[in-house]
């Protein structure tokens, strides 16, 4: 029989280690990591003056990410009414990673959101289904789920640039910036030749043109004034 892969029975350790320029700008911060995985992000986070507190569905991950953070609690999103924080005590939440697999993103957010003290900063990261990669798949009529990634079987959401912008703005955040991502490598026929410039061309590349070249859009905002 098959075991049922689900984010409860899975680690995530993250992809993309460029959390310098993704979150370089939080120091001195209270952070709530949603879905923090092993605390990949947080450990960076915490070396930098930053107090970070996890929550995630997997308890094998919350063992993995207690050493690297202030704390990290096994919590339910989907089933979750509250949070066991004080309101208005976080500067910050990540989201990364994670809306995705939720039944019901936008609840989430709001759920998250009275936790947050005025002109908090709110950071999703969310994979892009319009990667060049799943656009070519598709030509050939493939779509094929894996164990990682933009096509992670656990996924039950898929977002382009535009609709997850159009998620954030619908539980009533600002979206002030978006960043990118890019973990695809050029065709082996031109990337060695090209080796001492290639994180250069792909982020130019990506930068161009966002919605085919990106693997993930890192959003920035933060709640509508009143």
């Amino acid at each position: 029989m098959m075991l049922s892969v689900t984010c409860e029975n899975k680690v995530y350790e993250g992809r993309t280690r460029d959390f310098e320029r993704l979150y370089g700008h939080l120091r001195g911060k209270t952070v709530l990591d949603v879905g923090c995985g092993s605390g990949y992000v947080s450990s960076y986070l915490q070396e930098r003056g930053n107090a970070c507190y996890g929550i995630t569905l997997s308890s094998r991950e919350a063992s993995l990410a207690a050493g690297k953070m202030t704390d990290a609690r096994v919590v339910d999103l989907e089933s979750a009414r509250t949070l066991p924080y004080k309101e208005g005590f976080f500067d910050a939440v990540l989201f990364l990673d994670v809306l995705e697999h939720l039944r019901d993103p936008k609840r989430t957010i709001e759920l998250v959101l009275p936790y947050l003290k005025p002109g908090a900063e709110i950071i999703a990261s969310i994979p892009n289904v319009a990667n060049f990669g799943v656009r070519f798949g598709l030509l050939f009529g493939k779509f094929e789920y894996q164990d990682y990634g933009i096509l992670d079987r656990t996924h039950l959401h898929f977002f382009t640039r535009k609709t997850a912008r159009e998620l954030m703005e619908s539980a009533g955040l600002a979206v002030k910036e978006m960043r990118y991502t890019h973990q695809w490598n050029l065709p082996k026929l031109i990337r060695k030749p090209l080796d001492f410039c290639e994180w250069e061309m792909r982020e130019k590349v990506t930068r161009q043109w966002p919605g085919l070249f990106a693997t993930q859009f890192v959003i920035y905002s933060h709640c509508r004034e009143t």
